[in-house]
């Protein structure tokens, strides 16, 4: 087996550091994945630990806010107005037919007709990220030190959206609706006169 060398980037705040799990080198500007559920990420942003168990959660940092779905709604609005743009100019020799033309949602499938960088403009910052992850949560941001700390500071002040109880089964809620009619019918027979 073949030795291999790799140079990380490591991002530290304070005490605390963060080893993006993937960068990329694109037109000589370095992107980095930002994962919302990557606990070193969440902690150097929130200062606090990520806790995924439900006795621990009022503890936890999350990075699962307004400001991620913000950033991931800018991201698709800008790739479809350059989907949409890039078709506009394929198709230009075409009359346009009369009928309302029918909004496409882009996808990784049409990564081939755009760019692989935006422009992005979120809560009145721009920025740059890359296409990739498109219809996912994952976000792949310029690595700079401005736009990390932009991304610190909105994370502080936007609001963490609660957490999601878990449904259970069906067959679960149908078993503990049959016991509680079955404790209650129970209840009835046992009334003292």
């Amino acid at each position: 087996m073949a030795f291999t060398l790799q140079r990380r980037l490591r991002v530290s705040k304070g005490e605390l550091g963060w080893v993006p799990p993937d960068e990329v080198l694109v037109d000589g500007k370095l992107y980095v994945k930002f994962y919302k559920w990557d606990s070193y990420l969440v902690h150097i942003m929130t200062g606090k630990q990520l806790y995924l168990n439900k006795a621990k959660s009022a503890s936890s940092g999350s990075l699962d806010c307004e400001l991620w779905d913000d950033l991931v709604k800018s991201r698709q609005e800008a790739a479809n107005a350059l989907l949409t743009q890039a078709k506009n100019v394929d198709e230009g020799a075409e009359p346009q037919p009369k009928k309302k033309p029918k909004i496409q949602r882009e996808t990784s499938k049409s990564m081939l007709l755009l760019p692989e960088t935006v422009e992005v403009t979120c809560r009145g910052y721009q920025l740059r990220m890359l296409l990739r992850g498109l219809g996912t949560q994952v976000l792949w941001l310029e690595a700079t030190i401005e736009n990390l700390e932009w991304f610190y500071e909105k994370v502080q002040s936007s609001a963490v959206k609660p957490r999601k109880e878990k449904s259970m089964g069906k067959k679960q809620n149908r078993k503990e609706e049959e016991d509680d009619e079955a404790s209650q019918e129970g209840c009835e027979d046992e009334i003292p006169e």
